[in-house]
């Protein structure tokens, strides 16, 4: 992933974050036909919607699965992949959250789902103190929290361990 693909990752990230009140979230957890519609626009559509204050609805891994597809760097084709799909790329784990480069995914719940219950991707690095500002989308809305703070979320509902993706090769 480059330097031109993270920083435009980030700009779809406060896009999400700017219309938070306009992401919602699947049903129960279950994906419907919005999803995949949604799955579907283009930068350009979804922005269109957005501004014109239409919803949308994404997952997590939906929502970090499409940031990745417009930047050119989603390596799954179509449809969106599930949190799982994500661990399943092969691509190089690590803990370290001050290795985390801009727009990085970050898996949690490893420890008692090897597949994983949520993601994230890195919205702000802290190379210094390894707490970087985590972009999540695991409910209606769109949070910007830090890591520290999503691990102690998901470790108290029962979802302890991460993991960050190294997607410097996509």
């Amino acid at each position: 992933m480059t330097v031109a693909q993270r920083k435009h990752a980030k700009a779809l990230i406060e896009l999400f974050h700017s219309h938070a009140s306009q992401c919602g979230y699947p049903p129960h957890d279950n994906r419907t036909a919005l999803d995949n519609y949604d799955w579907h626009l283009t930068e350009a559509q979804m922005t269109t919607l957005l501004l014109n204050k239409h919803s949308i609805q994404f997952d997590c891994s939906e929502t970090d699965s499409w940031i990745y597809k417009c930047v050119g760097a989603w390596a799954c084709g179509a449809p969106a992949g599930y949190t799982g799909t994500w661990l399943s790329m092969g691509l190089e784990r690590y803990s370290d959250g001050a290795r985390a480069g801009l727009a990085a995914p970050v898996i949690f719940g490893i420890e008692t789902k090897p597949d994983g219950h949520h993601m994230g991707l890195v919205y702000k690095t802290d190379p210094k103190h390894g707490n970087p500002v985590i972009a999540e989308h695991g409910r209606p809305g769109f949070d910007l929290t830090p890591l520290h703070d999503v691990v102690t979320r998901q470790t108290a509902e029962g979802f302890p361990g991460y993991t960050f993706l190294n997607v410097s090769r996509l």
